[in-house]
């Protein structure tokens, strides 16, 4: 376009530049001339000019097109000018947007770390209280091992179940009672003959002495054993060795008699008070562990049957003595032994089953002491006529003393939780009545043997004995 207007203001200038001549001026020939060589002239300057200007027209359709081309790469350059500003704008929104949001997530994080520090000081806790908790779980297992192995005891401890049944203990006092009978009726009888053959007055009289001190007896028939005479019939003799028998045997058959250690009487009033405050299953479980330790530790004194029929037998020498027999009777022969040994074996193994083996009560053989009463509802009198039941003892009869043992089974049931004192009832079953020989029984015999020939003293004694 620059050049096109650059030869246009070229030529203009050309024809404007030349010389003008005046045609006039000169000859007509020459002007004719002139005019044809400055039209010829022209017609060449109009023909360049029309050249010129398809030239120029070609030129500027050409720059035109160039221009349009330009435009439209204009436009387009503009368009993606103007996309671009747009993506940079989306680009600069979305960057703020990123920014914002990278600021939001700095905070977040600022809040995650607060939350997560929070969370460590959490766990930290949560890893102290864990910790505390299997401690505690340890210690609760240990403690349920210990509670369980005492639960275990407790309930071994508190059980009520016995291995011995009321029978079986009755069967075996039945059985002692027996004993007692046979054998104080045996050695009555083997030494019948010897009886006054004691010539020293001064030896019958200390046995006599030795057996009111021992208490075993009573008071009354160790003098009777001096006084009397037992040639014609043994049966006080007997009666004596009955009652020796009765009384030792019950102290042996005692879970708590002295006669094995004098600090058992301490225990037993343990015992007495830990009824009144305790269930039946805690006392009896207690009896029942004490008198086992106890046995342990005073040995063969509470469990030797060897030791207390040797016991026993210095006691008959003293009742066969005070009847007039020689010194040291001959109770020696192994039947005296065997018999005598029988009798602490069975007196020891009902203390063992009294006092160990039952827990749900109180098994204890009875005796009635001398000069007490005579209660008929708990004591039989042995002598007393079986044909004539409804027959009374006379009005204040006395014991003489006791030649069967009977047997009592005592129980306390608890009311609340407590022994008898908070509510509980002690209930006594009496499954044996001991058999006993009354004051004016024991004269009447006197009477009657004394008086009575040989041969009725004889059939007394096996009617007695029947």
């Amino acid at each position: 376009m620059e050049r096109l207007t650059n030869r246009l203001s070229g030529w203009f200038g050309s024809t404007t530049d030349s010389p003008s001549r005046d045609p006039t001026a000169l000859p007509p020939r020459k002007r004719s001339d002139h005019r044809d060589r400055e039209q010829r002239r022209r017609c060449r300057e109009c023909k360049n000019t029309e050249a010129f200007y398809l030239a120029a027209q070609d030129e500027l359709e050409s720059k035109t097109k160039q221009l349009h081309e330009l435009q439209c790469a204009f436009q387009s350059l503009q368009s993606n000018l103007n996309d671009v500003v747009s993506a940079k704008t989306s680009v600069e929104e979305r960057c703020r947007r990123v920014e914002n949001y990278a600021e939001g997530l700095k905070k977040r994080i600022g809040q995650l770390e607060g939350d997560l520090g929070a969370l460590n000081k959490a766990k930290a806790e949560g890893d102290k209280a864990l910790l505390r908790a299997e401690n505690e779980r340890k210690n609760l297992i240990v403690l349920l091992d210990t509670r369980t192995a005492e639960l275990k005891e407790a309930q071994t401890y508190l059980s009520k179940v016995d291995d011995v049944s009321d029978s079986d203990v009755l069967h075996l006092v039945e059985s002692i009672n027996s004993h007692v009978y046979q054998t104080a009726a045996k050695i009555a009888n083997d030494f019948q003959s010897s009886y006054g053959a004691q010539e020293n007055t001064v030896a019958r009289q200390e046995a006599a002495q030795r057996l009111e001190e021992s208490t075993l007896v009573g008071s009354d028939l160790p003098s009777l054993l001096v006084a009397s005479n037992h040639q014609r019939d043994s049966i006080l003799v007997q009666i004596a060795l009955q009652t020796l028998f009765t009384t030792l045997l019950f102290h042996l058959s005692s879970p708590w008699s002295k006669i094995f250690d004098k600090r058992l009487p301490f225990l037993q009033s343990i015992y007495a008070e830990m009824r009144k405050r305790e269930p039946q299953s805690v006392f009896g479980r207690w009896r029942a562990m004490t008198l086992t330790y106890t046995h342990a530790v005073l040995g063969e004194r509470t469990t030797n049957a060897s030791n207390a029929a040797r016991s026993l037998l210095s006691h008959i020498n003293d009742v066969l003595l005070a009847a007039g027999t020689k010194d040291n009777a001959n109770l020696n022969s192994e039947q005296y032994k065997k018999s005598l040994k029988a009798l602490t074996t069975q007196a020891l193994e009902l203390r063992h089953i009294a006092g160990v083996r039952v827990v749900s009560g109180d098994f204890q053989t009875t005796i009635a002491w001398p000069d007490e009463p005579y209660a008929p509802e708990r004591i039989d009198d042995e002598w007393a006529d079986p044909k004539d039941a409804g027959a009374a003892a006379p009005s204040g009869a006395q014991i003489c003393s006791t030649t069967h043992l009977g047997l009592v089974r005592r129980e306390w049931h608890v009311e609340g939780g407590k022994g008898a004192r908070a509510g509980g009832m002690e209930r006594e079953l009496v499954l044996l009545k001991p058999k006993v020989i009354l004051h004016h029984t024991l004269q009447e015999i006197l009477e009657d043997f004394l008086s009575e020939p040989d041969e009725a003293a004889s059939e007394r004694t096996e009617s007695s004995a029947a």
